[in-house]
């Protein structure tokens, strides 16, 4: 006998926030509702929105981090000043970036990023830095990278880059690029 719980918390909130029961199958299992003393807004537009509508997911209580170590401008952008509730314990925000809607039941169902951040095998990914970098090698006049899943229930996410060049490029030889280059400025 067991329960199967799942749980939603990215690092920026310490540990998880959102929680709930899985009792049953489900095309799309909800990432939860929000936790003991953990107050959560879907957003659009600077606005609430209503049940049913998509948006993004504002979190907000005591496990709300201060910000990101030696980055004030990306600290300023996502943890922000929470306009919806007056309580102190409520009054800073993380914005998470996760696009979300509030199902009729109350629970709250992921529906994707509002940016290129993408989880790969468990580490957030940023498509556009990963592009940053594939431009970075000689050659390369113009790149996009998508995130595609895995085949196979569960299997995953793969990177995919299309790239333009007037030469052909030595696929092995862009690889070790990338693998010397993460997460670092190239060298």
């Amino acid at each position: 006998h067991y329960r199967l719980f799942n749980c939603y918390g990215p690092t920026e909130t310490i540990c998880y926030v959102l929680c709930e029961e899985v009792k049953k199958q489900e095309e799309n299992i909800p990432i939860g509702r929000p936790m003991k003393d953990i107050k959560v807004y879907i957003v659009k537009d600077g606005k609430q929105v209503p049940r049913g509508e998509q948006g993004e997911l504002w979190i907000t209580g005591t496990q709300v981090g201060l910000g990101y170590l030696n980055r004030p401008d990306k600290t300023a952008e996502v943890f922000v000043d929470n306009p919806f509730d007056k309580d102190p314990k409520y009054a800073r925000a993380y914005r998470t970036g996760d696009i979300v809607r509030e199902r009729e039941d109350g629970k709250i169902e992921f529906v994707g990023r509002k940016d290129g951040q993408v989880k790969i095998r468990g580490f957030r990914i940023e498509l556009k830095e990963v592009e940053a970098i594939i431009r970075e090698f000689p050659d390369i006049k113009d790149v996009t990278v998508q995130a595609f899943d895995e085949p196979g229930a569960g299997a995953g996410k793969f990177l995919a880059a299309y790239i333009v060049s007037p030469k052909e490029i030595n696929i092995q030889e862009l690889d070790a690029f990338i693998a010397r280059c993460r997460p670092l400025p190239c060298r």
